[in-house]
């Protein structure tokens, strides 16, 4: 008797620990908060790479006689030689902000913790491909420009946290949170690095700001009108994501609550004589691509990044505005700022049998796979 309780607490244990992890991987958790936020990288404009000291190898791809001379491309003129790429065997330090540890490691490894953190494990295989040549292509510019630095360790080139950059998760990390689906995604991850080893995107021979975010909501959105950056490579197009993860995402906050984000009065969400769905708060203005530049509360206008900032909206893809029952109730689609590779975008179109070149040539249209060059002998 006392061994059979024995078996029925170890097995109810068991299944506490494994299966909301186990449900989570299966319903397409990643292991970081989702929507990769990044800003612009500082002193890193179109044409204006300051190069590192690692020099290309001549005539090997992504190098820079084989850069410059790429069919497709068109000439540049103006934008100065092209970027000095590291090698595929650079090493890279890492600053795990979870265990406190300053580690240095292969470029390739780093890739594969960013897949991880950054990306759904279950996504088909193309999409990991997808994701792997991003990642590696947002740290290569970084370390082209001189600007990959962590500020929580400045000795470090990045940071695990992805508030700082891209997220990155350490194979224990990993372990924990996969769980009994560890041994799976693990190698899952490792062919879509392996598979890209080495693959960059250049424009004009130099690595793109490839930035992407988890879900555009039906549509990207430009670099221009998200970050103020011409980058021709990062213009708005339609995605195959508009109800990916779930169609529309219900925010609701209490008037008390959003009147505090917002730095306001609350009399200016809340209605006068109590007249629900009155619009205190309305999107006056929209970009291109159907998110909102503008919202006015009462008196106060915001932008609509620093309207979604304050008040944690998924995104600027607003679809609806009102206040009822005492809250502050918004309607959102899409997860990030949808610049650039949407992540469930990406999952759709290898779902359709699109691989990972053709899912970068969709959402950085213009630019061209190139390999690292080889470490100087």
């Amino acid at each position: 008797m006392a061994r059979s309780a024995l078996l029925v607490f170890l097995f109810a244990l068991v299944a506490v620990l494994l299966v909301p992890s186990t449900v989570a991987l299966l319903a397409g958790e990643r292991l970081s908060s989702p929507a990769l936020e990044l800003p612009p990288t500082p002193g890193s404009p179109p044409g204006g790479w300051p190069g590192v000291e690692t020099p290309p190898v001549p005539g090997q791809p992504g190098g820079r006689a084989g850069a410059a001379a790429a069919p497709g491309e068109g000439p540049s003129p103006g934008a100065g030689p092209a970027a000095a790429l590291p090698s595929a065997e650079s090493l890279v330090s890492v600053y795990d902000e979870q265990a406190g540890q300053l580690l240095r490691m292969p470029l390739e490894t780093y890739v594969a913790g960013v897949v991880a953190a950054e990306m759904p494990a279950g996504f088909a295989l193309p999409a990991l491909e997808a994701q792997a040549v991003a990642a590696r292509t947002f740290a290569v510019a970084q370390l082209v420009a001189g600007t990959a630095r962590c500020p929580l360790r400045p000795e470090a080139d990045f940071c695990s946290d992805g508030r700082h950059g891209q997220a990155w998760a350490s194979p224990a990390e990993r372990r924990r949170f996969w769980g009994v689906l560890a041994p799976v995604y693990e190698a899952k991850i490792e062919q879509a690095v392996q598979a890209t080893a080495g693959e960059v995107l250049l424009w004009r021979g130099e690595p793109i700001e490839a930035f992407y975010s988890a879900s555009a909501g039906g549509r990207t959105a430009s670099a221009r009108e998200v970050f103020g950056l011409d980058l021709p490579y990062l213009p708005s197009r339609p995605s195959p994501d508009a109800d990916r993860p779930t169609p529309a995402r219900t925010t609701r906050l209490p008037i008390a609550k959003a009147a505090r984000a917002l730095g306001i009065d609350p009399g200016q969400l809340q209605p006068a004589g109590g007249q629900a769905g009155t619009p205190m708060a309305t999107v006056v203005a929209r970009t291109p691509s159907g998110r909102a530049a503008e919202v006015r509360v009462g008196d106060r206008s915001f932008s609509g990044t620093d309207f979604r900032q304050r008040l944690g909206l998924p995104s600027t893809l607003i679809e609806s505005l009102a206040v009822r029952g005492g809250e502050l109730v918004v309607e959102t689609r899409g997860y990030g700022h949808g610049v650039g590779l949407s992540q469930y975008g990406a999952a759709a179109m290898a779902q359709q049998g699109d691989s990972a070149q053709a899912i970068l040539a969709y959402y950085y249209p213009g630019t061209r796979l190139a390999h690292l060059p080889p470490a100087p002998v």
